[in-house]
């Protein structure tokens, strides 16, 4: 009986594993607004999109999981959706190991490591999206995002902020960014049961089960 019920409870492990596969497309991002004046006076806005791919995001745990989370950007006119293509933009990154960390700095250079003037690849074949490629670790994770973007009438506007990961808070949040991206977890959280503890209800009923047909063989 205890065999089936290990049992049973690694198909519900695995099966926990792909919910998450299955999900990460329907995440959540941070965004940063930057208004324009056309030449016939029309005010648009251009919206900066900053997260993770493949959210929620967790660390990178060989045989399990690849902790391939790139700094997703993308963008678009606020109005109408359409996506702008042609922005030519650099990130730093912002890495701290844990909300201890993060409390105790007061600036970003404080940060547990650091990577500066990152450049921003587009993706092809999608316009208005933009890429750096990395591998995450556990932690909270910040983004300083700048450069320029082209508007449909070859208009430049200038783009520069910086947005942290939700859980961190807005203590290093700067321009007109709300975040709303994920921090990065341990996917070894969604495992169950934990280590060396095996007590869940299927164990209880089975001892009752046990208890009741022992009573009825006395």
């Amino acid at each position: 009986m205890k065999q089936t019920t290990f049992s049973l409870l690694g198909v519900i492990a695995a099966v926990t594993l792909i919910s998450v596969v299955a999900s990460q497309d329907a995440y959540a991002h941070g965004h940063a607004n930057f208004p324009l004046t056309l030449p016939n006076g029309d005010a648009r806005t251009i919206t900066v999109v900053l997260g993770h791919t493949n959210e929620p995001t967790y660390a990178n745990e060989p045989g399990t999981w690849n902790g391939l989370h790139d700094v997703d950007i993308s963008i678009s006119d606020a109005d109408t959706k359409i996506p702008i293509s042609g922005a030519s933009l650099q990130v730093d990154k912002y890495y701290f190991e844990d909300q201890k960390s993060f409390d105790k700095a007061n600036s970003v250079n404080k940060a547990d490591a650091k990577e500066l003037g990152v450049t921003v690849s587009y993706v092809y074949g999608q316009p208005g999206k933009y890429l750096v490629r990395q591998m995450v670790a556990e932690g909270i994770y910040g983004y300083h995002v700048y450069g320029t973007v082209k508007y449909f009438d070859g208009q430049i506007i200038n783009v520069d902020f910086t947005g942290f990961c939700k859980e961190a808070g807005d203590k290093f949040n700067s321009g007109s960014y709300s975040g709303d991206f994920g921090c990065v977890g341990d996917i070894n959280d969604l495992k169950f049961p934990k280590a060396g503890h095996h007590s869940n209800q299927f164990d209880n009923d089975n001892k009752s089960n046990d208890k009741d047909n022992k009573s009825k063989d006395h």
